[in-house]
């Protein structure tokens, strides 16, 4: 209760005074010592964003001979060897542990000066900036240099926020927070003691409640029971009612199947007899049909008897057409002697 009277005393505050202690009133800068902190966080990030690009410099290093130089694209060559020759050193199993060790120091040395010769190359180029500007980083670099580029970017706001702030701000700040928090802990006790009236007040309530849950309950078990008496009644009702009326209509359905059984029979009998006609129309055309293919048959072969006749008598009157002149030679002959 001491924190609801001492948050009751605090004075009411706008959303705008809010905002107002907690952004600083300076824009910029004022003091060289904090600019010479705030250089110091840009020079880091911007050595961050070229470590970074390095990994795209050494995928491509001869197009940038123009943009950036003969010295620097040698020194990124030499740095790509020198990563080889120390992965080679890794992998090489011939090496003894204590001879492994000594190579890795002296290879990992000669990575880290030519690292430090590149940065101190590219620091010096007057085009760096302009340069890595239209450079992509390398979708598969690594993950901690772009974390740790974020975090200096993430610093770099939180410093320039504490260097824009005035010690007077810095305290009116601390002062809105102490109140928040007296406001927010005095608003978390009443809800909790309202949590706790309510569950008083459901607790006192709660055999009342009990006691009408029963009564409605026994209400409702007579009433079920009631109402499934009534229904097997008018189940019984609906039982007799439908057994009476499915005997008529069994009735009526069979008298309509003996008359459609009857109509059946006398459709099948109808079609027997069609078809037993149809059957002999089928037969006496059968018959008619073989009749004039014998007939035409007969009439072929006595063509054919009549034509052997006719070439034969042809045949033979040709040749005595060709014996009679012959025999007049010889009767004119003899006319003549």
């Amino acid at each position: 209760m001491d924190r609801l009277s001492d948050a009751a005393t605090l004075p009411n505050k706008t959303k705008a005074d809010y905002l107002k202690t907690i952004n600083p009133s300076r824009k910029t800068l004022s003091s060289l010592e904090a600019k010479l902190i705030f250089g110091v966080l840009d020079e880091s990030i911007h050595q961050m964003e070229i470590v970074s690009l390095i990994p795209t410099l050494l995928s491509s290093p001869e197009a940038l001979s123009q943009s950036l130089g003969e010295e620097v694209v040698h020194a990124l060559k030499e740095h790509q060897r020198l990563g080889e020759k120390y992965q080679a050193i890794v992998l090489d199993a011939s090496f003894e542990q204590t001879e492994l060790k000594e190579q890795l120091a002296k290879s990992t040395k000669a990575v880290q000066d030519s690292f430090h010769n590149i940065m101190r190359l590219l620091k010096a180029t007057p085009t760096t900036r302009e340069v890595l500007k239209g450079i992509e980083p390398n979708p598969g670099g690594e993950m901690e240099t772009q974390k740790l580029k974020d975090g200096l970017c993430d610093l770099r706001e939180i410093v320039l926020e504490r260097l824009l702030t005035t010690p007077a701000e810095e305290r009116e700040r601390r002062e809105m927070m102490l109140e928040v928090s007296l406001r927010h802990s005095a608003k978390q006790e009443l809800i909790y003691s309202l949590e706790k009236e309510v569950a008083s007040a459901i607790k006192d309530k709660d055999t009342e409640v009990m006691h009408q849950l029963r009564n409605s309950l026994h209400q409702m078990e007579k009433g079920l029971e009631d109402f499934i008496v009534r229904t097997q009644q008018d189940a019984e009702k609906q039982s007799q009612s439908d057994t009476k009326t499915s005997e008529g209509k069994r009735a009526r359905l069979q008298q309509e199947a003996s008359q459609l059984s009857a109509q059946l029979n006398n459709v099948t009998a109808e079609d027997r007899e069609r078809e037993l006609a149809l059957q002999k129309e089928r037969q006496e055309a059968q018959k008619q049909r073989e009749q004039k293919e014998r007939e035409r048959e007969m009439q072929s072969q006595a063509a054919t008897v009549i034509q052997a006749h006719w070439r034969g008598f042809c045949v033979r009157k040709a040749m005595k057409a060709n014996a009679k002149p012959k025999k007049g030679k010889k009767g004119k002959g003899k006319k003549g002697k």
